[in-house]
C-alpha cells in the first residue's frame, strides 16, 4: 500500500488571506489565516465513488477510515494500493482493494459531492443512509473525571483550529484519559474518518480500551461511523440528534453529549459511565 507525500500547495491545511477588519468606526487591512477546503475525490477499484470537501491533511488516514466507516472493508490490510495525486481542481485518492474484498458493498456509489458539513450527500437510497450498524461489545467503563481530563487535552491540541478557528476535531483517548491521537478537518465526519484510519493502521491500539471525543454535535453519521469502527463510547461537546440516540441504543454504544469540564449528558447506555474515579 503506497501513499506518496505531495509537496503541493493543495495539501496545506491553512493559508493566509487579505481581509479588512472593522472595529467601531475604524477599518484596517489585516492578514488572516483560513482553513483550506479542497475537493477530494475517492476512486475505488477504478470507479469514482464520492467527492468530499475536506481539509487536505492526513489523507491516507482519511481514505482508510472512510472505507472502514462506510463498511467497504473491515481492516486496513484489505487495501492493497492507495495513491494520492493532484488534479486540476483538487485531489484524487485512488484505492484498490484486495481481490477477495470486492463485493456488492460498492454497488451504491456516492456520485454526488459530499459537502464539508454532510456525511450523507450522494446517497440515493434511504437504506444506504440509515444503515444497520453492528453491535459494539466492550466492558470499558469511564469516570466523569476521565472525560473531563480528556476535554482539557482536546482543547489544548488543535493546531489548525488555533490558527483558523474553522475546523472540527476527533480524538482518541486511552482508558485513563490520555490523549493518543487527534485529527482535524473542516468536516466533522472527515475528522472522524481520519481518526479511525489512524487507529486502524496502529496495531497497538485496542479499540475496546479507549473512547472518542468530537468537537461537534453527535449526528447520526458520527454514531454510525463509530459503531462500524468498533468504538464503544462516543463523547460530543454538543448535542446529539434523535436518530443518533436511536442508533446508539441499537448498537450498544454509549453516547454522551454536552460534555463539559465537570458535567455531561448520557443519552444511550449509561452503564459504562460512573460518577467517580474507579
Amino acid at each position: 500500500m503506497t501513499a506518496p507525500v505531495l509537496q503541493n500547495e493543495k495539501l496545506q491545511s491553512a493559508h493566509d488571506v487579505q481581509a479588512t477588519r472593522l472595529s467601531g468606526n475604524s477599518s484596517t487591512n489585516a492578514n488572516d489565516s483560513v482553513a483550506v477546503e479542497t475537493p477530494i475525490a475517492l476512486v475505488i477499484n477504478g470507479e469514482p465513488y464520492v467527492v468530499m470537501m475536506a481539509t487536505p491533511k492526513d489523507l491516507k488516514d482519511f481514505a482508510i477510515g472512510f472505507c472502514i466507516t462506510e463498511n467497504l472493508i473491515t481492516t486496513a490490510k484489505d487495501i492493497r494500493y492507495l495513491d494520492i495525486a493532484p488534479c486540476e481542481t483538487g485531489l484524487q485518492i485512488h484505492i484498490r482493494f484486495n481481490a477477495q474484498t470486492k463485493s456488492d458493498k460498492q454497488r451504491h456509489q456516492r456520485n454526488l459531492t459530499g459537502r464539508s458539513g454532510c456525511g450523507l450527500c450522494g446517497t440515493a437510497l434511504i437504506e444506504d443512509a440509515v444503515r444497520n450498524t453492528p453491535t459494539v461489545n466492550s466492558t470499558l467503563s469511564l469516570s466523569l473525571n476521565i472525560i473531563s481530563k480528556a476535554l482539557v487535552q482536546l482543547e489544548q491540541n488543535q493546531p489548525i483550529k488555533s490558527i483558523t478557528g474553522a475546523v472540527h476535531a476527533a480524538a482518541w483517548f486511552g482508558e485513563t484519559g490520555q490523549l493518543i491521537y487527534i485529527r482535524e478537518d473542516i468536516g466533522r465526519h472527515n475528522a472522524l474518518d481520519k481518526l479511525v484510519g489512524k487507529l486502524y493502521t496502529d496495531n497497538t491500539v485496542k479499540l475496546d480500551l479507549g473512547f472518542i471525543v468530537i468537537t461537534s454535535r453527535a449526528s447520526y453519521e458520527m454514531v454510525t461511523k463509530s459503531a462500524f469502527a468498533g468504538v464503544s463510547i462516543l463523547v460530543a461537546v454538543s448535542a446529539p440528534t434523535s436518530l443518533a440516540i436511536e442508533i446508539a441504543e441499537k448498537s450498544c454504544l454509549t453516547l454522551i453529549g454536552f460534555a463539559r469540564d465537570a458535567s455531561c449528558v448520557i443519552y444511550a447506555h449509561p452503564e459504562r459511565i460512573v460518577g467517580k474515579d474507579k
